[in-house]
């Protein structure tokens, strides 16, 4: 059941959103509980902008200044991130590397009501795979490191399969260097059709410094899949990028190009699933035709968006490791990715675990991961 915390937060994120419904009263004693939930979900600065514009909603005053001081601490953060990726942007155009920010900054000057309501703890930097050895000693002239974060795969494992790799720096500022859109080890995909965003990209700014995003179609569509795939389309954040996307661009929206490109891409499932789960969260409209031509078979259709109800988000959070393989767009992909989670190959292995040790004991050390994860089924919880 969702709760009335919960509702009230996402009706707050629609009017800030633009959308028109009208925000309910929401009763005194209730406050607390839903700057509880939005700091949970990194959302306490939107919270805090809404009730700044809307000093008559309630709020009563020691969440109200508690709000006010947590905004002002978002911006100054927000300023120093925005004034630290210039910086890295300009050590990539001075080095004549083409890069595609993702989300973070960029996407919170271009889309959010102010850009310190949209919270981001690392620059996700999209680079040719052409460039990616540049792009990886820039960083380290730069006084980054990667592979210093838990889980950090080997740089050998993240160039041959998983095309990203987080960097690290003594200050705490973090990038997170992409050459593949979407990187998930059991989706099944075709990475090499969704290269020709590059062509598509269009000019955006980043306070005074000119870059480049995604054209409106593929950010759509990247962000969908960002959502559904690693995060089995559960988190408040990216479902309001998603909502304010299509509050201040939907008209500009190609849904037959989004739709064709999700075809070339192999990713029609992955993406039906998060829009609809977007669609169930904040009430936007998705075209019908736009759903039949994502979401596969009618009976299909049906189990993505009964699973995409925001009642289920606790259900998607506990299937979050089989959805990536669920998802692919066909028979093919699914035991595709079944056998790479199952029954990976032995290069797989020896890139991701290392070649220090016998194969055999690395293909256990791969089983043991996959037990931990599957007993972690039914355990996870989210907030709200």
């Amino acid at each position: 059941m969702v709760s009335a915390e919960r509702r009230a937060l996402i009706a707050i994120l629609g009017a800030l959103a633009g959308h028109d419904r009208p925000v309910p009263t929401i009763a005194i004693d209730a406050w607390p509980g839903i700057a509880t939930l939005a700091r949970a979900h990194k959302l306490d600065a939107a919270l805090a902008f809404y009730v700044a514009r809307h000093p008559a909603c309630g709020a009563p005053d020691d969440v109200a200044s508690a709000l006010r001081q947590g905004f002002a601490r978002a911006v100054a953060a927000h300023v120093r991130a925005a004034t630290e990726l210039e910086r890295i942007l300009r050590a990539f155009d001075e080095a004549a590397i083409s890069v595609i920010p993702l989300k973070g900054a960029v996407l919170a000057e271009w889309l959010h009501p102010h850009p310190a309501v949209r919270p981001f703890t690392d620059h996700d930097l999209l680079v040719a795979t052409a460039d990616v050895a540049r792009a990886d000693a820039l960083l380290t002239g730069l006084g980054f490191a990667r592979g210093m974060h838990e889980e950090a795969h080997s740089w050998a494992f993240d160039v041959a399969y998983d095309g990203e790799t987080l960097y690290d720096r003594a200050d705490g500022v973090q990038v997170d260097l992409h050459w593949r859109l979407l990187n998930a080890a059991r989706y099944v995909w075709n990475p090499r059709a969704a290269d020709a965003v590059w062509g598509r990209a269009v000019p955006a700014r980043l306070g005074s410094w000119p870059t480049r995003q995604l054209a409106p179609e593929d950010l759509l569509l990247y962000l969908a899949l960002h959502l559904a795939v690693p995060h089995a389309a559960v988190g408040l954040v990216w479902q309001w990028d998603i909502a304010l996307l299509l509050a201040r661009h939907g008209r500009a929206i190609d849904w037959d190009a989004l739709v064709a490109e999700a075809a070339q891409w192999r990713v029609r499932h992955a993406a039906a699933l998060g829009l609809a789960s977007v669609a169930a969260v904040f009430g936007v409209e998705i075209p019908e035709p736009v759903m039949r031509g994502l979401g596969g078979p009618g009976a299909w259709r049906r189990l993505t968006r009964w699973l995409a109800s925001d009642e289920r988000e606790a259900l998607r959070a506990r299937l979050e490791p089989i959805v990536p393989v669920a998802f692919g767009d066909d028979a093919r992909g699914l035991t595709r990715g079944a056998r790479q989670l199952l029954v990976p190959d032995a290069a797989w292995i020896r890139a991701r675990y290392g070649a220090d040790r016998a194969l055999s004991r690395r293909y256990l050390e791969h089983y043991g991961r996959g037990a931990r994860i599957l007993l972690g089924l039914g355990r996870r919880r989210v907030s709200g």
